[in-house]
């Protein structure tokens, strides 16, 4: 029997992956972005007739290829501006609680087709309507032409925010005829999808498409003013393609496009997320996310939100070599550039690590600086902004993998927990059921009642600033309050 759903544009067909879970997938929410309207804003899809397939994902984003990231490895177009549904029911009038999940992958990799993000299992354990959603990446996304295109390209440093609202808006018209209920919707993400799920707490456009955020290991540090960043990025990704103006932009191959990004975030190394990312100028988006939080703009949206224990350890994979010998001089432009710090500032912040761990070897004191720097410190500073106005919860993921005991609880690794992905290697052959069940749980729970906890945790309070409680996912679950708070408040101090 065919597996049929309606959308405000056409039928589409879908198929059923599990007893009582139907998948929906490639989906279009704008008009494929290519030709005249590349760099340009998303626009709505155009209305079909017949019934459009919609049983296999769509490609990905243009992006390098990469043997760290499957879904590079697969198709790829300039036409990826695309989502997928899972789902127990079609236009039942549940009113089934709605979680729209955004990748990561530094704004410049990955996409939807990757076996970590499988919502058949919040649908089936949870009953939630998962949708996942793509968006353009690298310099079709964000790259800053505004004298060099003109009005028209006006917007083109902050088009992946702009298709992200145009799927939210999708999914705001479109979801009760998959059950669900389109005015219970949280978004969630992990690193830069982490990044994007903050950032549309700030972005006007956005207001009413959801209300709730779960933002996994990142906030706002992803971001730069166009005044001093955005030319300069512009500048050196042209000069890899070899081209001088916006008609030369305009021609590039997708292939040119994937080579020019490719050697651009090589050369950056450790600086290749901030080639491209959004740009908060007033235009689009605000210009400072913190103000415009602690003027109470975001008082409709509940937060739940974290960090790993110990994120930077995940750079290891890639720069382990640079990272233990030359710690230091290797994430230099972190420390300066991203956080801002002087040279005293620097060795100050390393001497409080030290100090904090004396058996910490000197490269871990400096690795942990970027995890703090990057991560747990700017999630301390959404914690104290959001929970002023809103309800708020944060917790610290330290689990750690029994198969690599030493890189500790890294960046990423709790998305199988959320994504009840029994099976991932860094399981072993014993897989902590209990924790992973504890984990989606909570995330399930927050996005139909708003409140994570549930029976099978301890108590997690909402976070307050005298106490500053966070949920430790370990083994055993446990609340702490601020823990590790001589960094954070040495690191408030610093940031400040």
């Amino acid at each position: 029997m065919d597996i049929i759903a309606n959308t405000n544009y056409g039928k589409i067909r879908g198929i059923k992956v599990k007893e009582n879970v139907l998948r929906f997938t490639g989906i279009p929410f704008a008009k494929p972005p290519v030709g005249a309207l590349r760099f340009k804003a998303p626009v709505d899809p155009e209305p079909w007739t017949g019934i459009k397939d919609a049983t296999e994902f769509g490609p990905a984003s243009i992006q390098p290829y990469d043997e760290g990231e499957a879904v590079s490895q697969g198709p790829q177009s300039e036409d990826c501006l695309l989502l997928n549904v899972w789902t127990q029911g079609l236009g039942d009038n549940k009113n089934r609680p709605v979680m729209v999940w955004i990748h990561g992958g530094g704004f410049f990799t990955g996409g939807t087709n990757n076996s970590r993000y499988d919502g058949s299992f919040f649908a089936e354990r949870g009953d939630v309507v998962l949708v996942s959603i793509q968006y353009r990446l690298g310099a079709l996304g964000w790259l800053y032409l505004d004298e060099l295109g003109g009005k028209e390209f006006s917007n083109s440093k902050n088009n992946g925010p702009l298709d992200q609202v145009a799927a939210l808006r999708w999914v705001k018209n479109n979801i009760e005829n998959f059950g669900g209920d389109p005015d219970n919707i949280t978004i969630f993400g992990e690193s830069v999808g982490s990044s994007s799920v903050c950032v549309l707490m700030v972005t006007p456009s956005a207001k009413g498409l959801f209300n709730k955020v779960i933002a996994e290991s990142g906030t706002f540090h992803h971001s730069r003013t166009h005044k001093k960043r955005g030319p300069h990025y512009r500048k050196i990704f042209m000069d890899a393609c070899g081209v001088a103006d916006i008609n030369g932009l305009m021609n590039l191959s997708e292939e040119q496009i994937r080579s020019a990004t490719y050697e651009v975030t090589e050369a950056a190394t450790f600086m290749a997320d901030r080639m491209f990312m959004p740009v908060f100028d007033d235009d689009v988006l605000p210009e400072d996310p913190y103000d415009y939080i602690a003027e109470g703009n975001t008082s409709d949206i509940l937060l739940m939100h974290g960090s790993t224990k110990d994120e930077y350890h995940y750079w290891l994979k890639y720069y382990e070599e640079s990272m233990r010998n030359m710690p230091r001089e290797a994430m230099l432009g972190l420390y300066k550039h991203v956080y801002r710090l002087t040279d005293a500032e620097i060795d100050e912040l390393y001497e409080y690590h030290s100090d904090y761990d004396p058996e910490k070897s000197e490269s871990d004191n400096y690795i942990d600086m970027a995890t703090w720097g990057h991560f747990r410190s700017t999630h301390a500073r959404l914690s104290a902004s959001q929970s002023q106005h809103s309800s708020t919860w944060e917790y610290l993921f330290e689990w750690s993998s029994p198969v690599d005991p030493e890189m500790g609880s890294y960046h990423a690794i709790e998305i199988p927990f959320v994504f009840y992905i029994k099976d991932e290697e860094i399981f072993g052959d014993n897989p902590p059921i209990a924790l992973i069940e504890q984990v989606q749980n909570a995330w399930i729970n927050f996005a139909r009642n708003g409140d994570p906890n549930h029976s099978d945790l301890p108590v997690w309070p909402q976070y307050n600033e005298k106490e500053k409680p966070k949920m430790v996912f370990n083994v055993k679950p446990r609340v702490e309050n601020d823990p590790d708070g001589f960094l954070r408040e040495k690191w408030e101090e610093v940031m400040s």
